[in-house]
């Protein structure tokens, strides 16, 4: 019986043993058996394509379960494929508002430089300059370093607008 033997296999050990196949096995196995981490881990395996064959399909796929388990990461990069159409994704700027804030809540990653740039620019949202300087600077805080740079266009704008 294939299950207790996969139970017991550490996919991190079977990548450093180069037995990809077994490591892949595990981490499916894993993935479709609740494990928060393994969906995540499965996209940038098939996104990148470096240790198996690249495929978008399957990245989105395990992607987009990633972020419903609540990745953090997969939250933002999901957000960042809707909202650019990339990887397999259709733009959706909506969805892509949706999972950004839930990344942002989170401060994963540049969540919070990406959230301030969908309320400067209203993608997926209705345009907030309040809120994109809001995002822009817990983006500067978190070192984003084109942050403050972004800041200051937006304070142009508002200035524009007054």
């Amino acid at each position: 019986d294939a299950l207790p033997i996969l139970h017991a296999v550490n996919a991190a050990a079977a990548f450093e043993a180069k037995d990809y196949a077994l490591a892949l096995r595990k981490l499916r196995y894993d993935a479709e058996h609740g494990d928060a981490a393994a969906p995540y881990r499965l996209y940038s395996l098939y996104q990148k394509g470096d240790v198996i064959e690249k495929n978008v399909n399957e990245a989105g796929k395990w992607l987009r379960l990633a972020a419903e388990r609540g990745s953090g990461d997969a939250q933002f990069w999901l957000g960042v494929n809707l909202l650019d159409a990339k990887e397999g994704f259709a733009a959706n700027k909506s969805e892509a508002f949706t999972w950004m804030t839930r990344a942002a809540d989170k401060r994963a990653a540049d969540s919070l430089f990406w959230l301030g740039h969908m309320y400067q620019y209203g993608y997926g949202t209705a345009r907030d300059l309040d809120l994109a300087e809001k995002y822009f600077k817990l983006a500067d805080a978190d070192g984003r370093a084109d942050a403050k740079e972004k800041l200051a266009e937006v304070q142009k704008a508002r200035a524009g607008r007054n």
